[in-house]
């Protein structure tokens, strides 16, 4: 649980340091990471990069603060890259970095605004005394957990790192049991078919081609053949061509990539209830909002639970919301159609 961070000294004459940070960003080792980033940055004489920086947790709020006050202590250099538009507040000079070109950020032209209305829906969860502890953890992780949503279409699950977000997600998944307690999942009274996407789907896919796991999709029966069509021109409506990225390793392919493509085969699977964890994560402004009308399209006639740490696009999506810090569901009837 130790944020994967990395950092190379390039060029011992002009002392310039390069930090890489990886996708340990949701990790519960990420208090760690302020600390760490003091002592680099006290060895760097001039120029720190910080690659991949993303504000996803209250310690990494606490991180940007750590640097902003060294940078102008010590009248030194930190240049980052990040893919959430929000995390510009907390900078000076802002930029965009596009394949062609690198412009001033000018809000005007970023709108966040995501035009997002469903209708209501028929997704139930009763969670009854629900308790889960890892083996080899010394606190439980969830305890005596009890509630009761219906009649929601889009479920948002938030909370801090390490809340139990994901935990209860596997459970719902029955990936994993709980300790004790029960949980009950219908949709209009029945049981659902339910399909996930996970935090890091490039991992769960293995050695496995996008091509050859719609194969296996195809044959455990859970995504119809004759819809092969229609995902290969869904995709290319978000510019994503099937035959150049099919038979490619996904560690060849840009996350972006192969979450927008998971999501389209999943929304086209024989699933009732689609389950996305951290579905925002590494995406950038333009693709939320693809990620935005795909889940305008999923919701015609499936449900959905939304995990993130991405409050902004779970307030624009998601009529109910569950916190997992403080246990407590909202409901957020604005985004429903004739909410009354």
């Amino acid at each position: 649980n130790i944020p994967w961070v990395f950092f190379k000294r390039t060029s011992p004459r002009n002392n310039i340091v390069v930090g890489y940070m990886g996708d340990a960003r949701v990790s519960r080792g990420f208090n760690l990471l302020p600390e760490l980033i003091k002592k680099i940055f006290n060895k760097t004489d001039d120029v720190l990069f910080l690659i991949q920086f993303s504000k996803l947790s209250d310690e990494v709020n606490s991180t940007f603060e750590i640097l902003n006050d060294m940078s102008k202590k010590n009248d030194k250099i930190i240049i980052w890259f990040t893919s959430d538009l929000n995390d510009l507040n907390y900078s000076h000079s802002k930029w965009v970095l596009s394949l062609s070109d690198l412009k001033p950020y000018e809000s005007k032209n970023f709108s966040q605004f995501y035009e997002h209305r469903h209708k209501k829906g028929f997704l139930s969860i009763k969670a009854k005394e629900l308790c889960f502890s890892f083996d080899n953890a010394h606190k439980i992780l969830i305890k005596n957990l009890n509630f009761n949503i219906s009649n929601t279409r889009s479920l948002g699950i938030v909370g801090g790192n390490g809340s139990g977000k994901t935990t209860f997600s596997n459970i719902m998944l029955k990936a994993i049991r709980p300790d004790s307690g029960l949980i009950d999942i219908e949709i209009a009274g029945s049981k659902p078919r339910i399909g996930t996407l996970n935090q890091f789907p490039e991992r769960a896919l293995g050695t496995d081609t996008l091509y050859e796991l719609l194969n296996k999709l195809i044959e455990n029966k859970v995504f119809d053949i004759n819809l092969t069509n229609s995902c290969v021109k869904k995709l290319n409506s978000h510019q994503i061509s099937w035959e150049g990225i099919k038979n490619k390793h996904v560690s060849e392919l840009p996350w972006s990539v192969v979450r927008l493509c998971l999501i389209i085969i999943l929304s086209l699977g024989s699933y009732d209830l689609i389950i996305l964890d951290e579905p925002t994560f590494g995406l950038g402004h333009k693709q939320k909002k693809r990620l935005s009308e795909l889940i305008q399209g999923i919701l015609v006639n499936k449900h959905l639970i939304l995990i993130s740490h991405d409050l902004e696009f779970i307030n624009a999506h998601c009529d109910q919301i569950l916190d997992f810090d403080i246990k407590k569901i909202t409901k957020n009837k604005k985004i429903l159609n004739n909410a009354k």
